[in-house]
C-alpha cells in the first residue's frame, strides 16, 4: 500500500485514531475538494476556524459538531501530515 491510496489512507487513518465518517470522507469527497483550489481553501479556512488543533481532515458532519478525535502516530510509524 502506498501514501494516496485508499486502503492505505483507511488502514493508517484507523490507526492513527482518526473517526471512520473522516477517513470516509477524506478518501472520497475531500479528494474532489482538494483538486478545486477555491474549494480547498474555503473548506480549510472553515475546518481551521472550528477546530484549529485538528490534525486531520474533519469530515462536515464533525465540523458541525465541533468533533475533533485526538491522534496518534500511524501503527507503521508514519506520522500525520495536515497539508494532504
Amino acid at each position: 500500500m502506498n501514501i494516496g491510496d485508499p486502503d492505505h489512507d483507511w488502514v493508517c487513518g484507523r490507526h492513527s485514531g482518526i473517526p471512520d465518517c473522516c477517513i470516509r470522507f477524506f478518501i472520497g469527497p475531500w479528494r474532489e475538494i482538494y483538486a478545486n483550489p477555491p474549494h480547498h481553501a474555503e473548506y480549510w479556512h472553515i475546518m481551521k476556524d472550528i477546530a484549529p488543533m485538528a490534525e486531520y481532515i474533519l469530515c462536515p458532519e464533525c465540523i458541525v459538531e465541533s468533533r475533533v478525535a485526538t491522534t496518534k502516530e500511524c501503527d507503521c510509524g508514519e506520522v500525520l501530515n495536515e497539508n494532504r
